[in-house]
Parts: C-alpha cells; sequence; structure tokens
C-alpha cells in the first residue's frame, strides 16, 4: 500500500516500488556505532538512512538499530545446497539485574539434531579466582599533589650497575611508589566522589535556608571544587577502563562505563574451552589442563636434540683443533703456559681457571667438588628446588666464567696483555651480584635475602 497526500491534480496510476526502507538490528560493539562506521558495514546490504535515538545516544549495548534503503528485487543468497546460510535465531534474554547476579552465565547451544532450533544449556559460573593482574598505570594518579614529588624521588636512584641494570631498577622503584599513591589517595574513588556530592548537597541545602550568609557561600565554593576535583578523577578511572577515549564527560555517560567495563572483564577471561578431543571443559582445573595439553602437543615437553654443554665446547677453535686442520699455532696453553691447550683443559683444568674456580667456590660457599664443566652442569641440575637462588647463582658463575676465560684467552691469542686472576674473579662476582639484584625481592625467602647481601658484601 502507497500513501500520498491528496490533491486535485494527483496521478491515480500505479507506481512501481523499487526500494524500500526496513529496521535492521546490527550486533557490532558500540565502538563502531558512528555514522561512517556504520555505513561502511552495512553498504553490502543497502543505503544507510537513520538511526534510532537509543543507537544515537548509546543507551544500549546489545546491538545498533537502523533504517536501510534496499532494493525489492534485489538478490539474496541460496539458503539450499552448497550456498546454505546458517543463520542463528536462538537466543536467550536476561534482564539487566540477573546479569548483575550471574556475571560467569553463559549459554551453551547444541547441535539442532532433526529440530529447527538448538537446544540451549545455560551455565552459571564456576566462581573461578583471577589471578595477579600486571600493573598499570592509571592517568589519575597524576591529580594528587605529591605525584611529581613522588615520581621524581623513586627516579632519583642512586645505585651501581650498567644502565640497563639502573632503569630497570628506577623503573621498579616509580612502580612501587605509584602502588604506595593508590594505596593511600585512591583506594576509594567512586566513595570519595559520593561523599563529595553528598557533602555538596548539604551545603547548598544550607545555603538555600540561609543565602546571606557569606560563609556558607565560601564553603559552597569550596564544596563545588572539591566534588569537581574528585569526580574528574572518578571519571578519568572509568575512561581508561572502558577505553572510551571519544566519549565526553559527565554523569550521563556512568551507566555506560560500567557496562562497558563490565563487558570487558567477562571478554578477558576463559570460563570454558574445548580440548584436544573436542570436549567442553568448563572447571578452572580442566581448563589450565587442556592449556597445558594443547601448548605441550605445539612445543613439546623438552628439546630431544639439544647438545650437552661439553658437545658445544667441542666446537670452540681452541689450538689442538686449529693445529689439526693445519693452521700453524702454538699448542700450549696460553693462561698457564704448561700443558696443551683443549677445551677439557682450558675450562677448569688449566691452573688459571681451576684457581679462579676455587676462589668462586669459596665464594659461593659451595662444597661441591666438581671439577669440570659437565661434572658442574649434572651437581647444578641435582640442585633441589628449595636451593632455587643458588642454583642461578651458579649457573650465572658458569656462564661468566666460561666467556671470561674464553675471552681472556683470544687476548693471549692476539698479542694482548693477559688479565690477572684478581681481576676475572672480580668481575664474574660483579656480574652475578647485578643479575641476582634483579630478582623479585619479594619472592625471597630471609634465607635467601641475606644469603645475597652477604654475595655483595663480599
Amino acid at each position: 500500500m502507497v500513501i500520498k497526500p491528496w490533491h486535485l491534480d494527483m496521478d491515480l496510476t500505479r507506481e512501481v516500488i523499487k526500494t524500500i526502507p526496513i529496521w535492521v538490528k546490527v550486533m557490532v560493539n558500540f565502538k563502531y556505532w558512528g555514522i561512517r562506521a556504520l555505513e561502511k558495514i552495512l553498504k553490502p546490504v543497502g543505503k544507510l538512512i537513520r538511526v534510532d535515538e537509543n543507537t544515537a545516544r548509546r543507551d544500549k549495548l546489545q546491538y545498533a538499530r537502523v533504517m536501510i534503503e534496499v532494493e525489492v528485487d534485489q538478490a539474496f543468497p541460496d539458503c539450499n545446497g552448497e550456498d546454505r546460510v546458517f543463520s542463528k535465531i536462538d537466543r536467550i534474554m536476561a534482564n539487566e539485574d540477573w546479569m548483575d547476579e550471574y556475571e560467569q552465565a553463559r549459554a551453551i547451544f547444541l547441535p539442532e539434531g532433526v529440530s529447527d532450533h538448538c537446544p540451549a544449556v545455560i551455565r552459571m559460573g564456576n566462581g573461578q579466582a583471577h589471578g595477579q593482574k600486571p600493573f598499570k598505570y592509571f592517568r589519575m594518579w597524576s591529580q594528587a599533589p605529591d605525584y611529581k614529588e613522588r615520581v621524581k624521588r623513586a627516579w632519583h636512584w642512586k645505585g651501581q650497575g650498567t644502565e640497563m641494570y639502573s632503569l630497570t631498577r628506577r623503573l621498579k622503584q616509580v612502580k612501587k611508589e605509584l602502588k604506595d599513591l593508590n594505596k593511600n589517595g585512591f583506594s576509594s574513588i567512586q566513595a570519595a566522589a559520593t561523599k563529595a556530592y553528598q557533602e555538596l548537597t548539604d551545603v547548598q541545602q544550607a545555603l538555600y535556608a540561609n543565602p546571606r550568609d557569606a560563609r556558607l557561600a565560601i564553603v559552597e565554593k569550596e564544596a563545588f571544587n572539591h566534588y569537581k576535583q574528585k569526580q574528574e578523577i572518578y571519571m578519568q578511572f572509568l575512561k581508561q577502563k572502558a577505553k572510551c577515549h571519544w566519549l565526553k564527560e559527565g554523569d550521563s555517560n556512568t551507566k555506560l562505563f560500567y557496562r562497558s567495563i563490565k563487558q570487558r572483564r567477562l571478554q578477558n577471561n576463559v570460563y570454558a574451552i574445548r580440548d584436544m578431543t573436542g570436549e567442553l571443559k568448563d572447571s578452572p582445573e580442566d581448563i589450565c589442563e587442556a592449556f597445558q595439553q594443547y601448548y605441550a602437543q605445539l612445543l613439546g615437553t623438552s628439546m630431544q636434540d639439544r647438545e650437552q654443554v661439553q658437545r658445544i665446547q667441542q666446537r670452540l677453535p681452541t689450538a689442538d683443533r686449529l693445529n689439526r686442520w693445519g693452521a700453524q699455532m702454538q699448542a700450549t696453553c696460553g693462561l698457564c703456559g704448561t700443558d696443551q691447550e683443549s677445551s677439557d683443559h682450558l675450562f677448569f683444568r688449566c691452573s688459571f681457571s681451576r684457581e679462579m674456580l676455587e676462589e668462586l667456590k669459596s665464594w659461593l660457599n659451595s662444597r661441591n667438588t666438581q671439577q669440570n664443566i659437565k661434572g658442574l652442569c649434572k651437581w647444578i641440575n641435582r640442585r633441589s628446588k628449595q636451593a632455587k637462588v643458588e642454583r642461578a647463582a651458579w649457573n650465572l658463575v658458569l656462564s661468566a666464567a666460561t666467556y671470561l676465560i674464553w675471552q681472556n684467552r683470544n687476548a693471549v691469542q692476539h698479542g694482548k696483555n693477559k688479565q690477572g686472576r684478581e681481576h676475572v674473579v672480580a668481575q664474574v662476582k660483579y656480574q652475578v651480584c647485578q643479575r641476582l639484584q634483579l630478582i623479585n625481592v619479594t619472592k625471597l625467602s630471609s634465607r635467601e635475602q641475606n644469603w645475597i647481601d652477604c654475595l655483595n658484601r663480599s
């Protein structure tokens, strides 16, 4: 039916309708609800005419409702055969109160079988606990009066070490200071904003009753500025949590902010997953096991072709190997000047490296009696998990000592002066201490921390 306004000269012939306007629901994220974004999304279907009022104001987050103009005779995809189109028409409806009560609830749609609809199973959630969240900087912290002073004091950390180590320590000090600032000044920003608003309304009520009171006028102005500051901090927090940089500030956006934050929180959790066999897992233990099985198959549990340390050292161009290849080199060790140079001799059988190893053992207060690389590696791997700090220190000592011994050997082969054993040992101690200081102190026991302090002092 076509309805037109009547007039004397109107044309009563039947018109051919080529296009019609229809309302459609677009299931896209609300950040794509702009006019240009919707035009690009709907261009393959029809021409965008308008959006409804709720979509324009972004009052609802479930879907965008728009009016498009489509052609009456346009081709639609075939729903049978190879061009079959699957359309999800089954829905489970819930109001906002129910969703707030059961945040982890989810719907699982089963195969339809012989029916036209898919049966749905509602899981109420398992109340899984969240792990430790990574550190995140919030712009609201910059509103604190002592913000710059705290950052400046933490950044001016004084200590010895490489530039990278110094940068890492400074960043950790700033992180610690900002956490303390958040704990003491921003732990309850929503309650602070609500309290400031209540104080403002109380003062305004008193001022309405006595409008000539100058003191109340000053208090009302101070309360207004205080509330404005607290509300600005709260809105900055919500904006960053919701990542809605394109929205304007104001109380009308609070509901949208809360919904967006809740939506992001739900998307950042894994409530159910199918394992390698296709079976659905929904408990936290089964989900972790499914992830571990997948990546164990993808990456493997161990490197079967990993070469041992002694095999790698057999590839070093020592004097015995170079002479076998036809090079004319001095066969004796350049560090001790007695035996023939080889990998087995150079690393901890040479008098230079053997005395160096004994001194490092004394420094670590170790009682192991191993005198070669192979024995040291086996001894380190046998260390218990309770001695993880000592094991890490021994790995660092072994890596640094091997590198510096080979570096010192190359210096002698190229006609440079050999570094003294005391100097090389001091370099090993320095590098090990710098690396050990990067360990998170909160994860160390008091005994391990005291052990590291003793190494730094010795």
